[in-house]
């Protein structure tokens, strides 16, 4: 063959590939849809694997807890007057023990709930993505947003607990006040017994006024003729009146909710406010006008 003539089969031969790359369709982008339903599928299947690694976590720091809490309160004659002994600093060497382990375990329980809470970092990106992807999607965004609002929720409130076993009540106040500040303005009037809790600590924290405002507004916010049918409410809407010095709206509390009882059984169900009634005069009686 001549020479050229080999030549030019050889480059012929050997840019066939070349030439047929070169002729091949390019690969089709996904969609602005696509992208991000596929972010989205990314960031759902990522939470979700934290969470149960979360889950396998927590299971092991209970375990713990619980052989640790076992042995330190063997000792301790009455766990259910624990705190309240703690608080007066009527303190054994079984109490010290005791509270060392509650602290210890509200301490770690409490860095725990912080680095869950760093899940709420990708569903807030999840919660922004939400309405660009299709339904069955949004369904495992909703669920994983529930899921880890209540473990979320659990958590800081196991802390709390903790924290108030062994008289800790400004720490377990401190927890309770953040998640709170943490639920939509819109949802607060929702949530009774959080507010319960962060009253009965301020209480024990000596802070009356600040349960005085939430108890009030829990008061408030219900239908004006029904505001004082509740006695037990009110009748701690009244106690805080009286810690605060206010005798004269805590006698006014007193009377409105003796008022929401039937007259016939006023002398059986309105006892208990009739003595504070009683009591709240006497005072204001004895006050130099």
């Amino acid at each position: 063959m001549n020479p050229c003539v080999r030549i030019l089969v050889l480059v012929l031969v050997l840019g066939l590939p070349a030439v047929a790359a070169a002729t091949e369709p390019a690969a089709a982008q996904p969609s602005p849809q696509e992208a991000a339903v596929n972010k989205v599928e990314k960031l759902v299947a990522s939470a979700r694997d934290r969470m149960n690694d979360y889950q396998k976590e927590e299971m092991q720091l209970e375990m713990a807890f619980f052989k640790a809490q076992q042995a330190a309160s063997q000792g301790v004659k009455d766990l259910n007057k624990a705190a309240s002994q703690i608080a007066k600093g009527e303190m054994t060497a079984e109490l010290r023990a005791y509270r060392a382990v509650m602290l210890a375990a509200a301490r770690e329980r409490q860095g725990f709930a912080e680095r869950f809470s760093g899940l709420g970092r990708i569903l807030k990106t999840l919660v922004a993505e939400r309405p660009n992807v299709p339904a069955n999607l949004q369904a495992e965004i909703d669920s994983l947003i529930l899921r880890f609002d209540q473990k979320n929720r659990g958590l800081r409130m196991r802390v709390a607990d903790l924290y108030e076993r062994v008289a800790e009540y400004r720490s377990a106040l401190a927890v309770c006040m953040a998640l709170y500040q943490d639920i939509p303005e819109d949802k607060r009037a929702g949530e009774r017994a959080l507010k319960d809790k962060i009253v009965g600590l301020c209480e024990k924290c000596g802070d009356n006024a600040t349960a005085l405002t939430i108890v009030k507004g829990i008061v408030d916010a219900r239908p004006e003729e029904d505001r004082y049918k509740n006695i037990k409410l009110s009748r701690r809407l009244g106690g805080l009146y009286e810690k605060t010095g206010d005798l004269k709206s805590a006698l006014d509390v007193y009377k409105r909710a003796l008022d929401t009882i039937p007259a016939a059984k006023r002398d059986r169900e309105g006892a208990a406010l009739q003595e504070k009634i009683a009591a709240v005069e006497k005072k204001l009686g004895s006050q130099p006008k």
